[in-house]
């Protein structure tokens, strides 16, 4: 017999590595939300080793600010066409598991997008965009919002583009037509 959380159970009764945790057999060394006894849930950011709640790698990290003082937004495009954003921040199914762990509505940023070891972020191609929301005076050709962005993968080498925002921007939407479009790139790898 196979139990919920998918580990083996013979006549009722849970097999080692394995314990009981309510009507599930878990491994309380690896399972995040039983970790090192039954109802142990690790925090955001931790992942369960060895019995223990730990930090866990960031595998994914997308970044952008902004040089002069005002709102600006990250928007990413998982493979998969999920968005994230500062109206879907995650980390959840919605999200595939990335979240908008920083986010800024005034000053210089950052704002943050990232995925851990213990959510993987999925394999395939990222849009990004930076939407310049809301700067006094507004974004124009003669008053233009420079800003970075910066892609983390482990690794490999940082990818790192600075552009100009001549134009307010916001919502939702992001892809290589767009006008707040910056850049994709592939993960695991790729440019």
């Amino acid at each position: 017999m196979n139990t919920p959380g998918g580990y083996d159970c013979v006549a009722g009764a849970c097999q080692p590595p394995t314990v009981q945790c309510g009507s599930q057999c878990v491994d309380v060394s690896s399972d995040a939300s039983n970790c090192g006894a039954c109802g142990n849930v690790c925090d955001v950011g931790q992942a369960c080793s060895e019995s223990a709640c730990v930090a866990d790698e960031i595998k994914l990290q997308i970044a952008t600010s902004w040089a002069r003082a005002g709102d600006g937004d990250l928007v990413v495009r998982t493979p998969t066409g999920k968005f994230i954003h500062g109206g879907n921040r995650g980390p959840g199914v919605e999200t595939d598991y990335g979240a908008l762990d920083r986010i800024a509505s005034s000053g210089w940023g950052p704002e943050r997008v990232i995925w851990y070891a213990g959510a993987p972020p999925p394999a395939g191609q990222y849009d990004v965009c930076f939407k310049a929301a809301a700067y006094l005076p507004p974004p124009s050709s003669q008053d233009p919002v420079s800003y970075t962005v910066t892609v983390k993968r482990i690794g490999q080498p940082d990818l790192v583009v600075w552009r100009f925002a001549f134009s307010a921007g916001t919502g939702a939407d992001c892809s290589p037509d767009h006008p707040s479009y910056v850049m994709s790139f592939s993960y695991p790898s790729g440019p």
